[in-house]
């Protein structure tokens, strides 16, 4: 059975149907799953194979032990002859080579006679996604977009976003578009993260230890989240 464009279409707006992807990111995705499809088929047909050889291989044996049986009892039966090319009645039989009939049958070649090569399969996946892209139903744009504003959501800072979206294969160029047309005030939001996060701190002890604990605390949370040095900053100047 071999991939055929349809395939991948279908599964490719199966994963954007689930949520929003970046080109890059569905094309991985994609090669893995019918790389996958394409390895269990590969599996099933040397399964069946190997059913069927062993089922010939059975079956030939029984007929050879028959022969011999046939031709023993017959050879009991008949006048003694002192010629050496009957001394064994076997010497008179050759089991035919059922192991090489059968892998003719099965020519490897024959297995992946209509199967996409690695390289194959990943132009296909390409080219799919590149009509979905130019169609508008797949956009890095529309991706990072979103992406923002769920990150900011979850008080998450610029760094940590961008980092993300360069695994999703989003580029460079696309991300800081993408992060000036959003308008986000990051300093603004890592002031009230950490306000939200230590709400219940005193930083304002007269232990001085207690609260160079509790700034570097509060420093490696918003680290941790992605913020800069400077908004981390700006959240130590309140």
């Amino acid at each position: 059975m071999s991939i055929t464009p349809t395939d991948v279409r279908r599964a490719a707006m199966d994963l954007l149907a689930r949520r929003e992807h970046g080109a890059g990111e569905l094309c991985e995705k994609l090669l893995r799953r019918f790389n996958k499809v394409l390895f269990s088929q590969r599996s099933s047909q040397r399964s069946s194979q190997r059913s069927s050889q062993k089922s010939l291989h059975r079956s030939s044996k029984k007929s050879s032990q028959k022969f011999s049986a046939e031709f023993q009892s017959d050879a009991a039966d008949a006048p003694v002859d002192s010629s050496p090319e009957l001394e064994s009645g076997f010497d008179l039989y050759v089991e035919p080579d059922y192991q090489s009939e059968s892998e003719s049958e099965n020519e490897p070649e024959n297995e992946t006679e209509n199967e996409l090569n690695p390289e194959q399969l990943r132009t296909l996946i390409q080219v799919e996604v590149d009509k979905l892209t130019s169609s508008g139903l797949q956009s890095d744009a529309r991706l990072a977009e979103a992406f923002i504003r769920s990150r900011v959501n979850r008080g998450q800072g610029p760094m940590k976003v961008k980092m993300e979206l360069r695994q999703k294969g989003i580029g460079d160029g696309l991300i800081e578009q993408a992060m000036a047309e959003a308008e986000v005030d990051w300093q603004a939001l890592a002031i009230d993260v950490a306000a939200r996060k230590f709400a219940r701190e005193d930083f304002s002890s007269k232990d001085s230890n207690i609260t160079a604990k509790l700034r570097a605390k509060r420093q490696r949370f918003l680290q941790q989240r992605g913020f800069s040095f400077e908004q981390i900053s700006a959240v130590e100047r309140q």
